[in-house]
């Protein structure tokens, strides 16, 4: 094999590598997306139990009140 097969062959290792991290970089965003489509989904649960307790806490507040 001749320096330039070497360095072709050298090049396509490399590229190779390069794949691989991109299909990892690819999964990675793809579990962030879901990571953050979670938190999203937990942050609206919440404000939607928060909500539910104040109106609770109104509701019990006007009838001592009233």
């Amino acid at each position: 094999m001749d320096r330039l097969e070497e360095g072709q062959q050298q090049l396509r290792v490399e590229v190779n590598e390069l794949k691989m991290d991109v299909k990892e970089l690819k999964t990675d965003v793809a579990q962030l997306k879901v990571d953050v489509s979670d938190l999203r989904d937990g942050q609206k649960q919440m404000q939607e139990a928060m909500n539910e307790n104040f109106r609770q806490l109104f509701v019990i507040l006007n009838t001592h009140q009233g």
